[in-house]
């Protein structure tokens, strides 16, 4: 799905910043993702939404994603399942394959943040509610401390030898270093 977007350009690091009306909001319920209803579903924009119930920008209850070029995604912290409004209609994540490949990957990625800060809405160590990291992509218990990072999952692991001869790596940050074989993962987005 990445290489489908070139020649635009994915930014998937932490950031703290408000939205400009033309960017991306995804409005989650758990399961499903507002989308605008036309001849194809697409991503609602922030200013639309705004413009929709009567709201300003500075009124926006949401956080930055990540931005794909110049245009930002953003969560919309406002609303927690409702009715969707005239012209719009809550839809499986599946309906983001039909979308261009900026809001595939974008509208895609924007749902599986929100999954995961669902997810994680509050602490599996004490039950507390969880909050937003203010410096890195996580969630925060404020009582306990817990931690918590959307899943990096492993994509693939390869063994390179010669003859007999095997290629390990190793990481020169343990001091207590540790041979393992040569693999790679992958993060949201």
């Amino acid at each position: 799905m990445i290489h489908e977007i070139l020649p635009h350009k994915l930014y998937n690091e932490f950031k703290i910043c408000g939205p400009k009306s033309t960017d991306f909001v995804i409005r989650y319920d758990g399961a499903k993702t507002l989308l605008k209803k036309g001849t194809a579903y697409t991503i609602p924009r922030v200013g639309e939404l705004l413009e929709l119930e009567g709201q300003s920008l500075e009124n926006f209850e949401g956080h930055y994603l990540f931005s794909i070029d110049e245009t930002a995604f953003f969560l919309d912290d406002s609303v927690t399942c409702g009715d969707a409004p005239e012209g719009y209609e809550y839809m499986v994540s599946r309906t983001f394959r039909n979308m261009s490949p900026v809001e595939r990957l974008g509208g895609a990625t924007a749902a599986h943040l929100a999954h995961w800060e669902s997810l994680n809405r509050f602490c599996g160590r004490c039950g507390s509610e969880m909050a937003r990291g203010e410096k890195e992509r996580s969630m925060v218990c404020p009582k306990c401390g817990n931690v918590v990072y959307p899943r990096i999952s492993p994509v693939v692991i390869v063994a390179v030898h010669n003859g007999d001869k095997l290629l390990m790596a190793h990481n020169i940050d343990n001091p207590n270093p540790r041979l393992f074989l040569i693999s790679g993962f992958v993060e949201i987005g």
